[in-house]
């Protein structure tokens, strides 16, 4: 009981500790988008928005393997590795991009 008690204090610390340094605002300050395209940044904003490569095409009338070649293109320019790695650097608020 103690370790379950224990674990859940070292949680709630944690928790306090995110919310005063607000991480995500952190991390979205330290984003460079310079050498982002605006075609990029609109699909970062349907990423973020959870649309599918196939859905974002569709809006935006390219084949969802250009979808695809752009988010390459956005995580090799921001040095990531993936969606969800994108989608934790600028949280919610994808407009800021525009």
């Amino acid at each position: 009981m103690s370790k379950k008690l224990l674990i859940s204090e070292i949680c709630e610390q944690y928790s306090l500790i995110l919310d005063n340094y607000n991480l995500k605002d952190i991390l979205k300050t330290e984003v460079n988008t310079d050498k982002l395209t605006d075609r990029e940044k609109e699909i970062i904003t349907f990423v973020i928005d959870g649309l599918s490569k196939q859905e974002i095409g569709k809006r935006i009338f390219i084949s969802k393997y250009t979808v695809k070649t752009h988010l390459q293109n956005i995580y090799q320019k921001l040095k990531i590795n993936g969606k969800l790695k994108l989608i934790s650097l600028f949280g919610k608020k994808s407009k800021t991009l525009k």
